[in-house]
């Protein structure tokens, strides 16, 4: 009888292959290239006799290159042959380099196409020395599969720690850094005048920067995603009141305009395939002559002041989602044998393909679902039903295969930070707002939260945090929210109606008597504060319109200025959109 193993393979470093970017399609191409060398890691085990845990799959063309199935950077397997696992994993790591040096070249091929000067010997030494791929097994008996899994944990992780330093394998002295992360030395060789939608002027690359940019856009590429900029998804919930509304003709017209003006000389621009340029709806008059010929500005300029006249300003700001699973390790820890590793990670996969539908259906673009963590953009309109379902969905998942392997754990549940920032904001400093916002979602007790940032162009961010559900007769935080932004909107709101300087009178309060409010309920129902400041707090209320009401609904329960006054500066941005929020109707 042959041994049985575990072999446990993690390739990397996501810092290159995801984090670093500029544009969301370099983002999503980054992750998607992760998971497609974890594929051909994957695949090649399975080729060579091993069975798959982590992905677990249930036809072989699942792992077929481009196929829906999302692979995480750790692969783990179980393997009885006689082959020894150091050959085996050696193998699988040639696949891993052959894919990643294939896609160099064909990037390469790609770059020729444009008035490019590539340090080719630079481009080839850094993506000899890009990637990190770490390989363990250890020998396990037929019924030590827990304690196999265990063990191969801690060596994967000592493995991690031994680190390796090599001087790089190319010369980078007087070579400029990489606009992106400033880590690697850039590949080109000469000044770079704008290629719209690929370069800015003079931005600068590194080989894997290069690889991200560049080889989605070959001809005939299969399975690449289109992303917007952050702008169109800003501006869509403006575009889709003026859809719905009476000045859709106005639109029309003005798309009409910039579609039909065949004097546009900058050849790259948006404009050639999509006559709606969110950015043209934040320039001035003068800046339209950039995009269409001096005679048809003067209509357009026309037709986009009727529209702003009729929908106010265009939104400018959009949403960034990143949602983890919670108490995942004490899932995976509690479930004792392969069997149950192989539905468990199933039915992750599973999660993921529900993530992509439910990002899709609110009209955001999804970055990546692998297991159980989620990383998209959407519009404000729809980012909260979004991010509600994404939640749902995980937690329906985890019961039923929670429930199917008759564990007794609790069911793990799902936190999201959601990072409202400006359409201008650099990319890198909004995943890091969304990777923070997500971070103290994770600190909350028990978890199963939602924490938001809305980070405006001047002054602090603003946040926001608490419990979806709240069992205790108070409100969730997103239906606090909605309750919020419908009391704060000019329309369809007849009663209960709040000022939008409330929350600047609150924080007012705040320096001058402090943060701590405390009310409780008197014999006739009446809300009775208890401390100087709270008395001060439900005065500014009972001043409003129907304030002895607002005061149950609204105050009633708080504990801090604080938190109510950035619950509503956050509420009143959510209800300053020209269309409602999208809301669960199910």
């Amino acid at each position: 009888m042959n041994e049985q193993f575990l072999l446990l393979i993690s390739i990397g470093p996501v810092q290159d292959f995801i984090s670093s970017a500029r544009k969301l399609r370099d983002l999503w191409f980054g992750s998607n290239l992760l998971s497609e060398l974890s594929k051909r890691v994957a695949k090649s085990l399975h080729s060579q006799g091993c069975e798959l845990i982590f992905p677990a799959i249930e036809n072989v063309s699942e792992l077929e290159e481009n196929s829906e199935l999302i692979v995480a950077n750790k692969i783990l397997t179980s393997y009885s042959g006689t082959i020894p696992p150091k050959v085996i994993i050696a193998n699988a790591k040639k696949e891993w380099r052959k894919m990643l040096e294939s896609i160099a070249d064909d990037t390469k091929n790609e770059l020729r196409n444009y008035p490019l000067k590539v340090n080719e010997k630079v481009f080839d030494a850094q993506i000899s020395d890009i990637g990190e791929f770490f390989g363990v097994w250890a020998q396990i008996g037929s019924d030590s599969y827990y304690n196999g899994r265990q063990s191969i944990e801690r060596l994967l992780s000592g493995r991690k720690k031994i680190r390796e330093f090599e001087a790089p394998k190319w010369n980078g002295k007087g070579i400029p850094k990489n606009s992106l992360d400033g880590y690697r030395e850039t590949v080109f060789t000469n000044k770079i005048n704008e290629l719209k939608g690929l370069l800015k002027k003079n931005e600068k690359l590194d080989a894997i920067g290069f690889i991200k940019r560049f080889y989605p856009i070959r001809k005939k590429a299969k399975n690449v995603e289109q992303f917007e900029d952050l702008a169109d998804i800003a501006i869509a919930p403006w575009l889709k009141a003026i859809k719905k509304g009476t000045k859709k003709p106005v639109l029309d017209t003005f798309e009409s305009i910039i579609a039909s003006d065949t004097s546009n000389h900058r050849k790259n621009d948006k404009l050639s395939d999509n006559p709606i340029l969110s950015e043209l709806y934040y320039v001035k008059k003068s800046d339209l002559n950039d995009y269409i010929s001096s005679e048809s500005v003067e209509n357009a300029w026309k037709k986009l002041r009727e529209l702003r006249e009729s929908a106010g300003e265009p939104t400018k700001y959009a949403c960034i989602l990143l949602g983890d699973g919670d108490n995942m390790g004490k899932v995976i820890g509690e479930i004792k044998d392969m069997k149950g590793h192989k539905t468990f990670s199933r039915s992750l996969s599973e999660f993921a393909a529900h993530a992509k539908k439910i990002v899709s259906k609110n009209e955001g673009s999804l970055v990546y679902a692998g297991g159980d963590d989620v990383l998209a953009y959407a519009p404000m309109h729809t980012a909260l039903l979004c991010a509600n379902e994404l939640r749902k969905a995980f937690f329906k998942q985890m019961k039923k295969v929670i429930i199917d392997l008759g564990l007794k754990c609790q069911i793990p549940t799902f936190s999201i930070g959601i990072a409202i920032v400006h359409y201008s904001e650099p990319l890198g400093n909004a995943l890091n707002l969304a990777r923070e916002t997500e971070n103290i979602a994770k600190t909350i007790a028990g978890k199963d939260a939602l924490a938001i940032i809305l980070k405006k162009r001047s002054g602090s961010p603003t946040q926001i945090y608490g419990k979806w559900d709240n069992f205790k007769g108070e409100k969730g935080i997103v239906e606090d929210l909605h309750y919020l932004v419908q009391r704060l909107r000019d329309k369809n709101c007849e009663t209960l109606q709040l000022s939008s300087r409330l929350a600047y009178q609150l924080r007012t309060a705040r320096i001058k008597g402090g943060d701590s409010i405390n009310y409780h309920l008197s014999e006739d129902n009446k809300v009775v504060p208890e401390n100087a400041q709270s008395a001060l707090v439900q005065a500014i209320f009972q001043h409003k319109d129907g304030g002895e009401e607002l005061v149950k609904e609204v105050l009633f329960g708080r504990t801090s200025i604080k938190c109510l006054a950035d619950e509503l500066i956050i509420a009143k941005h959510f209800a300053s959109l020209p269309i409602n929020l999208k809301e669960n109707t199910e």
